[in-house]
């Protein structure tokens, strides 16, 4: 039957025999072996080039008959730019040791296959043969030896990739609401397509930035690079730094034609801002919207995280939003904001991963500034460098000039990132001047309003009557959601609408989530309440409706020190930095304590989670039996645990540092650091009636 097959269709087609013999046996569940060992070779590779799917796959046999491969001196400038390209290593886990002495170096979020294919490739000259992106992917060192999938790969470039760390998130009471909200808003986007912008907006984590002469890494350590053989490069430890930059994206989304659509498509526009003098607001962001993501259309959506920055119940940042409005000439703007610890919802928040490809392997350090070094040197943190500004006016723009080959670095890295093809586009962060002028808007409401309380953060913010006014006539202000619209008046203050007229008369704000009647646990669709008259919020926030009470700490005992002695081991909140005590009911063993540190390396924890909030953990896993308080927030001090379990290392009852405490008496109080007494805390008794409640699972 297969050689009838096989002379059949090989005669009528130009089919290769090797697919057709893979055809036969797909179909007939033949299992018989190959007639020779080329033919069981080529049969195997064939296999990998159906499972891929990938047309541009190709394996190249010429080594069957006794010929060199095609992609050998592709291969060779692999390893050269492996030997002379890659240099950086903060992590001391770099490499595997495997047989002969052998080491496969780890290639994590630090560089991913695309980025060094597309680098390697810039090396070669034009008369070297090029394989798929695919081909090159099997040539790497398989993540897991003992898995089926290791069987594809050749291991004949020794790089590996690396388990990316899991997220642990905190429920919270309006977290259906919230995504309600957002799938309103994304509804509304879809239903006015070819009117709308949404722009997604999020600040990554602070990256580091060394002193003269003493680079950091630009990430923290305990992430995997991909590094070159037999090469080290020495980075200072994070806790010597003064200085830093906040990566800004601004994701322009690309709105599908349904819901059915990816909503993770479009422009990522990132901006690096020094925090000492370029320190994020809701004005800056929105003044760096005008200067970057054009203006396509007449309606914008904003999505981010509620932050400071971002709060749109906040005075301050209601009225930047009125400014960036009137600015941009918009027709309707709708900013909505995530709930607490949720800011993973946000798609900007997806970009992050791009950036972190980036910053792996990166030291940075600053210029020497022109006159201002000696009094820098005295300066312990941003307050303090800030502060000089009043007797020094020149350290500012000496400041932002020392950081900007920092900026120039690493925004020429990220314009080497893709998002689905889409290279990310840096930009510059905005100036003084381009704020001033955004906030300056204002005083086409009121021309007596007082711009500059809007950029000055120690200014109170108390809008007059026409602003008020405005605010009454124009906006719809909700709990997660803060909506401009025009009134439609010509002779009024927001101007005459640019949108088509029956387009205007069917744009609305957005909805407030409504409960259905049929179904309580369910929100009425986005088509059945849009455009009708708004509920009262109240009626349906859950937030609202029911007060929380205290929260207890989730823990099946109370989070005492004996139980923190059981472990002997912290976590640290990836948010606040404070460290937080692990507890067990019994003493962990050894092997347990490994697996726990091992399980530890792959998580990123904030404060009020817990491991049962990790989704499909095994039966015998040793985070079943350790715990953490679920009543912690990043506004907790220490918790009185820890000064029991490691009091050797003592920390700040406060903030959590170990940097510049003060004189204490060890027996009588905790310790606290020179920052938080500068800000007016005091030292906290040991052993106190409140202390001693929290420590048996009281407010804390």
């Amino acid at each position: 039957m297969r050689r009838t097959f096989l002379d059949t269709f090989g005669r009528v087609s130009a089919v290769n025999p090797a697919l057709l013999r893979n055809m036969f046996k797909t179909l007939t569940g033949d299992v018989s072996s190959a007639a020779n060992t080329h033919e069981a070779e080529i049969d195997a590779r064939l296999a990998q080039f159906i499972d891929d799917e990938d047309e541009t796959l190709v394996w190249d046999l010429r080594v069957n008959n006794g010929r060199p491969e095609t992609y050998l001196p592709f291969l060779e400038r692999c390893q050269q730019y492996l030997a002379s390209c890659v240099e950086t290593s903060v992590s001391d886990r770099r490499h595997d040791d495997v047989i002969e002495g052998e080491v496969v170096t780890h290639m994590a979020t630090a560089l991913n296959a695309t980025d060094f294919y597309d680098q390697v490739i810039k090396t070669c000259p034009p008369d070297i043969a090029i394989p798929s992106l695919q081909w090159l992917r099997w040539q790497f060192w398989p993540r897991r030896p003992g898995s089926a999938a290791s069987k594809r790969y050749t291991g004949r470039i020794r790089v590996k990739y690396m388990i990316m760390a899991r997220q642990m998130r905190e429920n919270h009471i309006d977290q259906y609401y919230a995504s309600a909200m957002f799938r309103y808003q994304k509804e509304f986007c879809v239903r006015f397509h070819n009117y709308t912008s949404l722009i997604c907006q999020d600040d990554k984590h602070t990256i580091k930035v060394g002193e003269p002469g003493l680079p950091v890494s630009a990430v923290e350590r305990g992430k995997q690079v991909l590094v070159a053989k037999d090469q080290t490069f020495e980075v200072a430890d994070h806790d010597f730094t003064k200085f830093s930059l906040s990566p800004s994206v601004s994701f322009k989304v690309e709105i599908p034609d349904s819901m059915m659509g990816s909503f993770y498509r479009g422009v990522v526009y990132v901006g690096l801002k020094e925090n000492a003098f370029e320190a994020s607001s809701c004005l800056r962001h929105l003044a760096e919207y005008s200067a970057t993501v054009p203006r396509d259309n007449p309606i914008e959506c904003h999505y981010h995280d509620g932050g400071p920055d971002h709060n749109v119940r906040h005075m301050r940042n209601k009225l930047a939003n009125i400014a960036y409005f009137l600015d941009r000439n918009l027709d309707a703007l709708s900013s909505v904001q995530t709930p607490p610890k949720h800011s993973w919802k946000n798609p900007a928040e997806r970009c992050m991963s791009i950036l972190n490809i980036g910053l792996q392997g990166v030291g940075l350090m600053r210029q020497k500034t022109a006159s201002c070094e000696d009094k820098l040197k005295n300066a312990g943190n941003l307050g303090a460098i800030r502060n000089l500004e009043s007797i020094l006016p020149q350290i500012r723009q000496e400041v932002l000039d020392a950081v900007q080959p920092v900026k120039d670095l690493l925004g020429d890295v990220f314009s080497r990132l893709k998002l689905k093809d889409e290279p990310l586009r840096p930009f510059q962060a905005a100036s003084r001047d381009d704020i001033s002028a955004l906030a300056q808007t204002l005083t086409r409401i009121d021309p007596d309003f007082d711009a500059s309380v809007l950029t000055d953060s120690k200014k109170t913010v108390k809008p007059g009557r026409l602003i008020l006014d405005f605010i009454k006539k124009h906006c719809l202000e909700r709990h997660y959601m803060f909506s401009i619209k025009r009134c439609g008046d010509a002779d009024c203050v927001c101007g005459k609408p640019s949108l088509p007229e029956e387009i205007f008369h069917d744009l609305h704000h957005l909805p407030d989530p409504t409960a259905s009647p049929t179904e309580a646990d369910k929100y009425m669709n986005f088509q059945e309440i849009y455009g009708k008259k708004h509920t009262d919020e109240e009626l349906f926030l859950p937030s609202k409706i029911h007060r929380r009470g205290e929260k207890n700490h989730g823990m099946p005992f109370p989070p005492s020190s004996q139980y923190a002695k059981n472990t002997k081991s912290v976590i640290q909140c990836d948010e606040c930095q404070r460290w937080r005590c692990l507890y067990s009911k019994k003493a962990l063993k050894r092997d347990d304590r490994d697996q726990l540190q091992r399980e530890m390396d792959t998580l990123i924890y904030s404060c009020g989670t817990s491991f049962s909030d990790l989704d499909e953990l095994p039966d015998d896993s040793v985070l079943n039996r350790v715990f953490m308080s679920k009543k912690l927030t990043c506004m907790s001090p220490m918790e009185i645990p820890y000064y029991a379990s490691f009091p050797e290392e003592p920390l700040c009852f406060e903030c959590g540092t170990d940097d510049n405490l003060c004189d204490y008496d060890a027996k009588k109080n905790y310790p606290l650091c020179e920052g938080c007494r500068a800000a007016g805390k005091t030292f906290n008794e040991r052993r106190t009636k409140a202390f001693a409640a929290r420590e048996t699972g009281g407010t804390l």
